[in-house]
């Protein structure tokens, strides 16, 4: 818990703009035990770090683990309204392993709207693949879409991507867009500092798309893919490319 007292401290002033009565009567706890948890001395109970993390739309992780007051005016904004997708619903199997849920052609418009609820993901079909890299969360979606690069049917298996700043272009990706549905795309330009996401069908060609930050939920970084079919041999992405003669 390297930051949850200055954390603390800090959204306690900076979102819910509260004293430590209030905030601590808020919390349903004592001033005096809301005061050694920003001092340091003693560390927050589970429902009241979900309860926190909840409200500002961040992860837990990112409460417990990130300086959110180095963060810019700008990112602090993305932590509290933006990052939706940061409130993530996983299912485990009875040895506390992640599965990998799978979101079917005739279950992506409900899962737009149910994400983040757990009991949506318990009827999903779910599998694990022991070759992935462990402690990351996945998830994979029916490609719907031609163009992607991926035949249609096929099955994208994508990592959670928590820290939005880490995309960089030419990055495969799902993302799951407000209003919009599950697309699948190329990131062209992540231009967090404008609250904004360029993405495009394929790396080679100039975006086509923009969508606000504020709009997405989830973006899946690609992992891996099944397939009963090969990719076509396009300028897309996936077929191999010929080695020159």
């Amino acid at each position: 818990m390297l930051f949850i007292a200055k954390n603390l401290k800090f959204i306690r002033k900076e979102y819910y703009k509260q004293t430590q009565t209030e905030f601590a009567n808020y919390l349903a706890i004592s001033t005096k035990k809301l005061g050694s948890y920003e001092q340091g001395h003693a560390n927050p109970k589970y429902d009241i770090l979900q309860k926190i993390a909840l409200d500002c739309k961040i992860s837990i992780h990112s409460l417990l683990t990130e300086d959110l007051e180095s963060v810019s005016t700008f990112d602090i904004l993305k932590y509290v309204s933006a990052e939706k997708m940061r409130i993530l619903s996983i299912s485990l199997d009875a040895e506390n392993q992640e599965y990998i849920e799978l979101v079917k052609e005739d279950k992506q418009e409900a899962y737009l709207e149910k994400h983040d609820k757990p009991e949506f993901l318990l009827d999903l079909p779910k599998y694990q693949l022991p070759f992935l890299p462990q402690e990351r969360t996945y998830r994979s979606f029916e490609i719907t879409q031609l163009g992607s690069g991926l035949p249609r049917g096929s099955i994208f298996i994508g990592e959670y991507v928590e820290d939005w700043r880490t995309l960089k272009e030419g990055e495969f990706c799902i993302l799951v867009i407000e209003k919009v549905g599950i697309l699948c795309r190329f990131i062209y330009k992540n231009d967090f500092e404008k609250g904004s996401l360029q993405v495009g069908l394929s790396r080679e060609v100039p975006h086509s798309e923009r969508f606000d930050m504020e709009m997405i939920y989830e973006i899946w970084r690609f992992a891996a893919y099944i397939s009963p079919q090969m990719p076509e041999n396009k300028d897309g992405a996936f077929a191999p490319k010929e080695k020159p003669e």
